[in-house]
């Protein structure tokens, strides 16, 4: 029986940031990722970028980079499928407020 192909996945912190704005949680993080292992090429290349992958998934976008044989992955972004500029912006506002809400509880 020949051993299992192991896919090294690493995150940027980017990437972290992204899906802690967007609420992506940890359950659906790990089911990505658990996706992506078992097929990294289930997305298609991206047009702007060499050597990086787009996946659509839901409400999300998954951007993400594949070695030369395919077995490490890095989860570079997460961007929102289509969001209206106006969801987009009330949703910075919203980070906004609560960094600043962080900050007021510290005294910063």
């Amino acid at each position: 029986m020949a051993p299992g192909f192991q896919i090294i996945v690493a995150e940027t912190r980017r990437f972290q940031l992204d899906c802690a704005l967007y609420g992506l949680d940890s359950v659906r993080k790990l089911r990505l990722i658990d996706a992506l292992g078992s097929d990294p090429t289930i997305g298609r290349p991206y047009a702007e970028k060499t050597g990086l992958w787009v996946w659509s998934i839901g409400d999300y976008d998954l951007i993400y980079a594949i070695s030369g044989d395919f077995s490490k992955l890095v989860l570079v972004e997460l961007r929102p499928s289509s969001l209206p500029q106006g969801k987009l912006l009330d949703r910075l506002f919203v980070v906004i407020d609560r960094i600043n809400a962080v900050k007021k509880l510290f005294g910063l």
